[in-house]
């Protein structure tokens, strides 16, 4: 997403209050960090209570969005793709953890789940090595127990989080 594709969706969104599912199709995050731009996204995606969609990859600040959804739904991907949700804490310019914006997000998250997902889940997220760490979650996983897995990097060969499914994330799968 660019500053120019931001402001177009909030003008679209607030347009029509009637549209309640937000569809994110392959969305690498934000060109720019703009963080009054992504806080108005955020504010609006809270206060309209948007369902939002996910089919391909989604990561960084509209993994954020996607997560702020009243019903998240990770849809059937592509044939030979996947669907997956890859969360990062917000950077600055400088690549330097954003804790209190990203803090307050990851609290917007957790308050939207209904307690389902604690605040602690994000919490390793500040552990990462380097710009590719994260959580990814998985619409089909690789493990019964899990479809998180926690990776701090490059580097690093990503670890199942346990207890983690779909339901206990609240999210559907379509």
């Amino acid at each position: 997403l660019d500053d120019e594709k931001v402001l177009k969706i909030e003008s679209e969104i607030s347009k029509l209050p009637n549209n309640k599912t937000i569809e994110f199709r392959n969305c690498y995050g934000m060109k720019s960090k703009n963080i009054r731009l992504l806080n108005g996204l955020v504010n609006l995606f809270d206060s309209m209570k948007l369902n939002t969609a996910v089919k391909g990859v989604c990561a960084r600040e509209c993994a954020l969005l996607f997560m702020l959804g009243t019903n998240k739904t990770l849809l059937k991907p592509d044939a030979g793709k996947a669907t997956i949700v890859v969360l990062h804490p917000l950077l600055s310019d400088d690549n330097e953890f954003l804790v209190d914006e990203s803090k307050r997000i990851f609290g917007l998250i957790a308050k939207r789940s209904g307690g389902k997902i604690p605040v602690s889940f994000f919490d390793q997220l500040f552990e990462v090595g380097d710009d590719i760490g994260g959580i990814a979650i998985y619409r089909e996983s690789s493990s019964p127990e899990t479809n998180a897995f926690y990776s701090s990097g490059r580097k690093s060969k990503p670890a199942p989080m346990p207890g983690f499914v779909l339901d206990k994330l609240d999210i559907k799968k379509e």
